[in-house]
């Protein structure tokens, strides 16, 4: 859409007020929802571009602990941005990367715990991991604003959550001005960085769940949050944000056609209501001068 059609669209929308006949247009497109719906999306092989794959959990932190800030162009304003949370090592991981003469970093935690996987898979299995095999996975959580990192482990500790998250980053910087109202939309999330390996049977954890038990697990995360659990399959699937934009552009294009045509309708109506009422007081006046045989 241009921007002359979403300023003519935002003056339409202000024109209809709460007309229930679009108030559910309008909402999906301005965001305004009175409940946050609970997502849980797992970026795999089959979902990820080659370029996210490539990045592995080095790229995921960086963009999790907000290294790469200046390449993004989708955060809000400094003002309007909350305090983002991250997931701190603990004093024993601490510890034990010091004795192995290893900087006490997030990404020193990881490479050194990919190497125990791998060394576990090979004394088990006999054989090196598979290359395609991920020994770490990434999910992104829909959030509402007063989550915390406390909340998302008791969440997946009650859900007997399979997977450990090994590092947690609530993102709470992240949103868009809605084009329509003006108002900041702010996209509360987390991303969290899972161990996709089980040292008991020495094999990934993913590969091992059906459909169902892998919808009955996120449903169990994101009720643990008290959230809603998201019924609408096309809301389901994760989208990018270029996705979604393209989306809601389609929205307000047919949006704005049918405020066009409401409007050429209201107008006929308003234009034979006049014409009624100019008959009307014709008529009016003609009894009142006596006219009009009986």
């Amino acid at each position: 859409m241009t921007k002359s059609d979403w300023e003519e669209l935002k003056f339409r929308v202000k024109k209809v007020g709460d007309n229930p006949q679009f108030k559910k247009a309008i909402d999906k497109i301005s965001g305004r929802n009175s409940k946050l719906k609970g997502n849980l999306h797992f970026g795999t092989k089959k979902n990820y571009s080659k370029a996210n794959l490539k990045k592995s959990f080095s790229g995921w932190l960086k963009h999790n602990e907000r290294k790469n800030e200046k390449d993004l162009n989708y955060l809000l304003p400094e003002n309007e941005r909350e305090p983002n949370e991250y997931t701190q090592l603990s004093d024993n991981i601490i510890q034990t990367l010091q004795d192995k003469n290893l900087e006490p970093t997030q990404e020193n935690y990881l490479k050194d715990y990919e190497k125990i996987i791998k060394d576990d898979y090979l004394e088990h299995h006999k054989r090196k991991m598979p290359k395609n095999s991920q020994p770490f996975i990434e999910a992104i959580l829909n959030l509402e604003q007063h989550h915390t990192i406390k909340d998302i482990k008791e969440a997946l500790k009650k859900a007997d959550f399979p997977f450990q998250a090994v590092h947690i980053a609530i993102h709470r910087d992240e949103g868009h001005k809605n084009e329509l109202t003006g108002e900041t939309l702010k996209n509360y999330h987390a991303h969290l960085i899972l161990r996709n390996y089980d040292f008991k049977t020495h094999r990934t954890i993913l590969r091992s769940f059906s459909k169902l038990e892998f919808k009955e697990m996120q449903r169990k995360v994101i009720k643990n949050l008290g959230m809603q659990i998201n019924q609408d399959k096309k809301e389901r699937k994760h989208l990018s944000r270029y996705q979604l934009q393209y989306r809601k552009e389609k929205q307000a294009e047919k949006l704005l056609k049918d405020l066009r045509e409401y409007e050429k309708k209201q107008e006929l109506n308003n234009h034979f209501k006049d014409r009624l009422k100019d008959f009307v007081k014709q008529d009016r006046n003609v009894i009142q001068k006596g006219g009009y045989e009986r």
